[in-house]
């Protein structure tokens, strides 16, 4: 019971490691005590794989594991800092820390409670075996690359009323063919759906204004997207090697960025409804165009 913090990495790449006791004496706890963040972003075993077991002591005034859980959580603020494969979040959470499941490559499926308002960066990320994820309506925001290189990730469900989707949020997720983005939406950060190789279906919410760097970047199984009426700017790269075959450019669209349609290889139809006042690259290597249309 002499100590008093845990510091960064400091079980990072305990491969063997399968059960781990705080005493009541820890009050500081370093980020990613397990590892992983560091690790090959598309590993597809964890720093600690065997890790099952987690009990934090009943004295300790800072940390807890609640419900036999097998986590860490911050008692202060209900954040489940750390996770392992036989992890129960319990109903009294309210945020999942970043990183707290980190390459946690053996969880294939997990249950978030009502009661989870946050998210943070990088949550499930490279949880490789992750088939299903439900976010439950009362989470209000998720970090960047939450569900970032789920390379199994095929079932998806977002909060009704999810304000934005997070940089990376979805990329390397290879399996996901089809997400429904809430209404309520307003932005989409650069790469959240890169590397989605299978993805065939997403609507962009009207309310969307601007189309981000690499948002489609290798979707090359993504066919045909409806761009919102309002939108008016599409960043350089977006849809770099995507699989689109026909694209109308909305009127209210003024700017496309570099190389925003590099190497659609699919891309035949292009219509462009306002005026944009620069193209610089954008259809570069678009090998099959056969038609542009501006109106």
């Amino acid at each position: 019971d002499s100590v008093l913090t845990i510091e960064q990495n400091a079980f990072d790449g305990c491969k063997e490691l399968t059960s781990i006791a705080i005493p009541a004496s820890v009050a500081v706890i370093g980020e990613n005590i397990f590892g992983g963040v560091m690790n090959s972003r598309q590993s597809s075993i964890g720093p600690c794989p065997k890790l099952k077991n987690i009990v934090v002591d009943k004295g300790n005034k800072m940390f807890d594991s609640r419900d036999n859980c097998n986590a860490i959580i911050e008692s202060a603020t209900d954040t489940l800092l750390f996770g392992c494969q036989a992890t129960v979040i319990p109903d009294s959470v309210k945020a999942i820390g970043p990183y707290a499941f980190d390459t946690c490559a053996t969880i294939t499926s997990i249950h978030i409670p009502f009661g989870v308002n946050s998210i943070g960066e990088g949550a499930f990320r490279a949880c490789s075996k992750l088939e299903s994820a439900e976010v439950p309506d009362n989470v209000a925001t998720i970090g960047a690359g939450a569900f970032a290189f789920c390379e199994n990730l095929k079932n998806v469900k977002l909060p009704t009323k999810l304000v934005e989707i997070p940089s990376s949020l979805f990329v390397g997720c290879k399996l996901l063919t089809a997400i429904s983005i809430p209404e309520t939406v307003t932005a989409i950060g650069p790469t959240a759906f890169a590397e989605c190789k299978n993805l065939t279906s997403l609507n962009i919410p009207e309310q969307v204004t601007k189309i981000e760097m690499g948002i489609f970047r290798n979707c090359t199984s993504l066919r045909e997207l409806t761009l919102p009426e309002g939108l008016k700017q599409i960043n350089k790269e977006a849809f770099w090697n995507a699989g689109i075959e026909r694209i109308d450019i909305p009127k209210k669209t003024t700017a496309i960025g570099l190389l925003a349609f590099n190497s659609c290889e699919q891309l035949k139809t292009v219509t462009i409804k306002g005026a944009i006042k620069q193209l610089d690259s954008t259809f570069r290597c678009c090998n099959v165009l056969e038609t542009v249309i501006f109106n």
